[in-house]
């Protein structure tokens, strides 16, 4: 039990640092992209509630997931209903454009810096969070 208590510091550990990382990317983001505060965590609880119609507390109350892998069909199929994003091409002309429009507000070097460091703790905060995801699954699906 000992182990458990010290398996469960680790994770929370972890999770916080990975909470942190998370909060000051949106900080980060919103200061530098201009947009509002409660924009970021608004989109991603409507991605969230989206993709698990089978949660009871804002489920549509018809789907069900018993399994991991039940769970993980219904995120797919309300994930192929989305929108499709940009192509790499345009995501790359967006990307100069908003970059371009802050010119006037920051130097060329600060917004690389910010860029660099966005695009840092996004491959980080993701991997992290992958292996959190399934060191966390391994752990609740082990029988009592």
């Amino acid at each position: 039990n000992n182990n458990n208590n010290n398996n469960q510091e680790d994770i929370i550990s972890e999770l916080g640092d990975i909470l942190f990382d998370t909060l000051m990317l949106e900080m980060i983001c919103r200061r530098t992209f201009q947009f509002p505060k409660d924009k970021a965590w608004q989109m991603a609880a409507e991605k969230v509630e989206r993709r698990t119609p089978y949660m009871k507390e804002w489920g549509d109350g018809v789907s069900v997931a018993r399994t991991s892998e039940e769970a993980e069909v219904l995120w797919q199929a309300a994930k192929a209903n989305e929108p499709q994003k940009q192509t790499p091409k345009e995501k790359k002309q967006s990307t100069h454009d908003k970059t371009h429009n802050l010119s006037h507000k920051s130097s060329s070097r600060s917004r690389n810096m910010i860029l660099e460091f966005v695009n840092a703790k996004i491959v980080t905060a993701t991997a992290v969070g992958f292996l959190m995801g399934i060191c966390v699954s391994n752990l609740t699906s082990r029988p009592r």
